[in-house]
């Protein structure tokens, strides 16, 4: 079984240390590394800062970001074990503000953000691809951003969860409390109702879906119904909707994909095969789309809507020999 294990990655600039104890044999405590690291922040001696920036994380009193020790352990074992290591923390840092990582890619003191994430994902993937061969389709990361899984309704109840967070120990000395904003929006509203327990996951992603696609948004509609898709493997109808909307979203690739999960959970929905083949077609596959009505065909011999479409797929086959 291959093992891959990454390096820890904190918030080094935008969190001070939660506890500096007093300096100990010449040792400066962690708030004075902390301050010095700022002066050489602005000083733009990024290098310096850095370190200093790890000094005195490593010398907080309030243990919630891992020591530069541990990614030395992590180097070792991994070696040691023949381990893939991936440097999650040299990945960050590039990504991030002059090499040092901050609030643009952690959300709190440990925890990345959307951006964070996804620059993660990216340091594994190479690591994966390598072990696993070239896949069939590579994935750059125009790609990857267009479409990662992340719904507005799931970023928005993420802030609130946020704000709730850092208006509590050990960010504060005593909870504050958090009111959220009047909701500017449909999306908003739905948000609100899932973070007040009004409604649970499903039903806030059932309300976006509607949302979208009343606005004629299919791309986000699509995200939201491939969210649900992969949520609720054993429905049928959340592998269609995935899709017939990511079709209509320009993306027949993945449509296909989620529309061939929808017909293996349900063969006799005669909507669902039509549609595979409609997406075989979108994919120049013309034979392939056929042969998919032409199975519709017999078993469903008066079916007018799949005689219609084999009638319109054969006037695309090239001429033969």
């Amino acid at each position: 079984m291959p093992v891959f294990i990454g390096t820890l990655a904190s918030n080094e600039r935008d969190q001070p240390p939660f506890a500096s104890a007093p300096a100990q044999a010449g040792d400066a405590s962690a708030t004075v590394r902390y301050q010095h690291a700022q002066q050489l922040d602005a000083a733009a001696r990024f290098e310096a800062a850095r370190a200093e920036y790890l000094a005195a994380k490593d010398r907080d009193e309030l243990r919630f970001r891992a020591p530069e020790a541990f990614n030395a352990l992590i180097r070792e074992v991994a070696a040691a074990n023949a381990a893939t290591l991936v440097d999650v923390q040299g990945a960050l840092g590039l990504a991030s503000n002059n090499g040092i990582i901050g609030s643009d890619l952690m959300l709190e003191h440990v925890h990345p953000n959307a951006e964070g994430y996804f620059r993660l994902a990216s340091a594994y993937y190479p690591a994966l691809v390598q072990w696993a061969g070239s896949p069939a389709v590579p994935v750059d990361d125009a790609t990857a951003r267009a479409e990662m899984p992340l719904t507005e309704v799931d970023r928005l109840h993420g802030e609130y969860r946020m704000a709730v967070l850092k208006n509590d120990w050990p960010f504060v000395p005593e909870r504050r409390p958090v009111t959220l904003p009047a909701p500017a929006n449909r999306v908003e509203e739905i948000a609100q109702s899932w973070f007040t327990d009004r409604l649970n996951w499903v039903q806030a992603m059932d309300q976006a879906l509607v949302n979208y696609q009343q606005a004629g948004n299919d791309a986000e509609a699509a995200r939201v119904a491939v969210n649900l898709a992969d949520a609720i493997v054993n429905s049928p109808a959340a592998q269609y909707t995935a899709g017939r909307l990511l079709l209509r979203a320009g993306s027949a690739p993945r449509g296909i994909h989620y529309l061939h999960r929808a017909v293996a959970l349900d063969g006799n929905a005669i909507e669902y095969q039509l549609s595979v083949a409609q997406a075989q077609f979108m994919l120049g596959r013309p034979a392939d789309s056929v042969a998919t009505l032409e199975a519709v065909l017999a078993k469903h011999p008066d079916d007018a809507r799949a005689k219609y479409w084999l009638a319109e797929m054969r006037s695309k086959l090239p001429p033969g020999p």
